[in-house]
């Protein structure tokens, strides 16, 4: 499992992709320059109890360091 990232400048999301879907998402908004707002957070059901949504925390929390 690979959490991954995508920012524009204004938002962004960190994701999962399994078997080539998106089965999991976690989506922020840029506050300002420094700081970001996560607004939504989504995990499919093939990846419920994994700790998957965790880790894409972690990413997010690592990215606002």
């Amino acid at each position: 499992m690979e959490v991954l990232h995508e920012d524009d400048g204004l938002k962004g999301k960190f994701y999962i992709l399994e078997n080539g879907h998106q089965a999991a998402e976690m989506t922020y908004t840029w506050a300002g320059t420094d700081r970001i707002i996560i607004d939504h957070t989504a995990v499919d059901d093939v990846l419920r109890g994994k700790n998957d949504g965790k880790q894409m925390v972690i990413k997010a929390v690592e990215f606002a360091r």
